[in-house]
Parts: structure tokens; sequence; C-alpha cells
């Protein structure tokens, strides 16, 4: 199996018993996918409609890059493998992800 960029995409942060906003995402998530980390940067699918943040770990360290058109540059935005990173994101925008040896 080729090593792969996992992401969750979520729409709400948990609210506990006094309405107060919790830093813990509300499940179940809007949708999960993945994107192959290979040599050259591959990008994923638009995220769907009500995507607010994303979880994202990588099987193996690599670069990102976010946007409507993103190219990632092993150079810029580094994240470790088995690292988990959160981000805010928009609907329609797609994370493009390469690998860093």
């Amino acid at each position: 199996m080729s090593a792969r960029l996992h992401i969750t995409v979520y729409r709400h942060l948990a609210v506990d018993d006094f309405n107060r906003v919790t830093p813990i995402p509300m499940v179940p998530p809007v949708t999960e996918m993945f994107v192959e980390i290979g040599a050259t940067s591959s990008q994923s699918d638009p995220f769907p409609k009500f995507s607010r943040f994303i979880m994202v770990k990588p099987d193996v360290s690599c670069a990102l890059d976010f946007g409507t058109d993103p190219v990632a540059n092993p150079d810029y935005h580094f994240v470790e493998a088995g690292e988990r990173m959160w981000y805010g994101v928009e609907e329609g925008d797609k994370i493009a992800v390469v690998e860093v040896i």
C-alpha cells in the first residue's frame, strides 16, 4: 500500500452541558478522504459543503498547500510522518501534498 495523507473534514466543534464550545470536533465528520503521497504534488477532491476545518495525518513526511488549485512544494509547509495537524478550510478548496525525503 502506498503512503497516504489521511483527511477528516468537520463542520462543528462539540458543545458541553453548559453550552460552551469545546476544542473537540463534533462527530460524525462531514467526510473522510485520503490523497496518495508521492514524489509529485497530488490534490484532494474539493472539500464538500459545510466544511469548516480538517484534521490531517500523513503516513510519511510531506509538505502541504491549500486553495482552489494548490501545488505542494517540498520546501514549504513541512509536516512530519504521523503528525496530526488541524486547519480551517473553506468548502470547495483542496489540499495538495508531496513527499519530503
